[in-house]
């Protein structure tokens, strides 16, 4: 409780540890696993297998100007959850999505509407969404969705959704993403707790 009376940036004791069920939703081949290897600061995978069943990882995000690590646990949804109603069951509990498209590829960009209805029907509060440009590493020529298309996709709700380009291979826009993650589950908790603080008549964090 005393940290609160503390100069900004100084901190005393143990960061606080918070955890956030991150839900990694795309179509086949979009780079989801590649994603979570490379985010817990594994080899990037050089060979393709098909991801059958959830595959979890923990990303570990520290904010240190609020004394705060932000563990991520990244769950990749699998072909079996593209099954009729197993997608509803593999997302519920989760506040924050990926939703990541292989920019080679129009089609994998054009299934992200459908992710989003799924979000929209499961996620009762506010959700965060991070849209993933992936593969921007790969010839030019070869891109078939602009970065712009990402950025318009995404400014249909400027409060909820952000879009990253981004490459495994060289590990680009994965780092800022989880920043950005990191700093919306830090900013929900604080909100959280404030809400309890003016309900209480400002006693103090619970």
């Amino acid at each position: 409780m005393a940290s609160q009376f503390l100069p900004p940036g100084q901190h005393f004791g143990p960061p606080l540890v918070l955890r956030s069920k991150v839900a990694l939703l795309g179509a086949a081949k979009s780079g989801k696993t590649a994603l979570r290897e490379v985010a817990c600061e594994n080899p990037f995978p050089r060979s393709y297998t098909v991801t059958l069943a959830r595959e979890s990882s923990v990303k570990t995000v520290p904010i240190t100007e609020k004394n705060i690590t932000v563990e991520l646990h990244l769950q990749e949804c699998g072909s079996f959850d593209r099954l009729p109603g197993q997608l509803e069951k593999a997302i519920n509990g989760c506040s924050v999505f990926v939703l990541c498209y292989d920019v080679t590829d129009a089609e994998s960009f054009s299934q992200l509407g459908e992710f989003l209805q799924t979000i929209d029907k499961v996620c009762e509060a506010p959700a965060c969404v991070c849209v993933v440009g992936n593969k921007v590493d790969l010839p030019e020529g070869g891109r078939k969705v602009a970065e712009q298309t990402g950025f318009e996709f995404c400014g249909n709700r400027p409060d909820q959704m952000r879009y990253f380009d981004c490459s495994m291979l060289n590990n680009t826009g994965l780092p800022d993403m989880c920043t950005h993650i990191a700093q919306f589950v830090a900013e929900n908790y604080e909100g959280r707790v404030a809400a309890l603080n003016a309900m209480h008549g400002g006693m103090g964090p619970f």
